[in-house]
């Protein structure tokens, strides 16, 4: 993104920016605009459901033209199975992020939760746009006010890691308890269960947070969203911590630990780089455990 600008709805000069960028001249676009919407597509040439190749004027005329003639949730679905060449696109030429920014604009106009939220994660993660923690918080609040709850999950990690000042593990309970309760989200689910782990709301309770990511893992049933449950359900099995006793089952544990490396490098691969050190994390889990193995064996 070239320049700070309002994100709240789209402006007239936006709109004939993402014009141009889809290849509508603003002078005829009365004839471009019907009963039908906008026509004239050449669905030939804009075959852009993935883009394979870092062609930026290709990638910003299959942004725009995606933000004008589909919805919102369709929108923010064609930049997420494209967001590793939007990324390396807006590296080359930050026009990318200008009219990205105008599609996720149409979306916030129209009150779409998802939008919201996605565009907060990346004003979180600092990622096409630079970093910036109180836009992400006020876009997550809009994404929960619009039905989105994921806004509400992530809206718990700002509070969790004090992103905008303090921490305050308080919200963050709040955040991810009724995220939980009202969607039953595997992803509230065992960060509520983070919360009784650390002790966040007084002395640490490893029973609950074990329930709670076994659910969390039940609920998941398959990778990438059951790697993080595992992982946390796997170090309890190989290293049975100080408030928490579970049978020791180092291969029961090396299971968990395999199951969470291969979700955390899909995530990697979907676009998530801070999965990194928690894949190192299940790699050296699953060493240790064949050390513990390869010990009781002898």
């Amino acid at each position: 993104m070239s320049k700070k600008q309002d994100i709240d709805k789209p402006t007239g000069e936006d709109m004939v920016d993402l014009l141009v960028a889809a290849g509508i001249d603003p002078d005829e676009i009365a004839d471009a605009f019907g009963e039908e919407g906008i026509g004239d597509w050449d669905e030939e040439e804009e075959d852009e459901d993935y883009l394979d190749e870092i062609d930026t004027d290709k990638m910003i005329r299959a942004i725009s033209t995606t933000a004008l003639r589909e919805g919102p949730d369709d929108f923010c679905e064609f930049v997420s199975a494209n967001f590793d060449e939007i990324v390396e696109g807006n590296k080359m030429d930050e026009r990318v992020g200008d009219i990205l920014l105008i599609g996720y604009k149409i979306g916030l106009a129209q009150e779409n939760g998802r939008s919201a939220n996605d565009l907060g994660v990346l004003f979180y993660m600092g990622q096409i746009f630079k970093q910036d923690y109180k836009q992400a918080t006020r876009l997550y609040k809009k994404a929960y006010r619009w039905g989105h709850y994921q806004g509400l999950i992530n809206l718990g990690y700002v509070y969790e890691y004090g992103r905008t000042g303090e921490k305050d593990y308080a919200k963050a309970y709040q955040c991810y308890s009724v995220a939980a309760a009202l969607t039953e989200n595997y992803e509230a689910i065992y960060k509520l269960g983070d919360v009784y782990a650390r002790g966040y709301l007084g002395k640490p309770d490893m029973d609950t947070a074990m329930e709670l990511w076994e659910k969390s893992y039940d609920i998941a049933q398959r990778p990438p969203q059951t790697a993080q449950p595992a992982f946390r359900i796997a170090q309890q099995y190989l290293k049975p911590g100080k408030y928490f006793d579970p049978e020791f089952d180092p291969l029961h544990a090396l299971r968990l630990f395999q199951e969470a490396e291969t979700g955390l490098r899909i995530s990697v691969a979907l676009g998530h780089p801070y999965y990194k050190e928690r894949l190192q994390e299940a790699i050296e889990g699953q060493r240790q455990a064949r050390k513990v193995l390869d010990s009781t064996s002898k």
